[in-house]
């Protein structure tokens, strides 16, 4: 894990250096949304309510120990939560 983290700070950091802190915020923030409808579609049933989709993913992110989902509120209507 330690190794991934040492990559993904020397990779954010060489993207600020050559195409600027914005530019860098953004390819990070889109590898990430890529990232993340990857992981649904393969690891995740889409076809559930909300509320059961966000306990299969808050499980399948601690077994894989990628971290811990905490969702305070959600607007079904737009899809946003908050």
């Amino acid at each position: 894990m330690i190794v991934y983290r040492l990559l993904e700070y020397s990779i954010k950091d060489e993207l600020a250096v050559r195409y600027g802190r914005a530019e860098q915020v953004e390819i990070f923030r889109n590898a990430g949304r890529k990232a993340g409808e990857f992981f649904a579609r393969k690891m995740l049933n889409l076809n559930q309510p909300l509320d059961q989709f966000v306990g299969e993913l808050q499980k399948k992110m601690a077994e894989m120990k990628i971290g811990v989902l905490r969702i305070e509120s959600v607007d079904e209507e737009s899809g946003r939560s908050f």
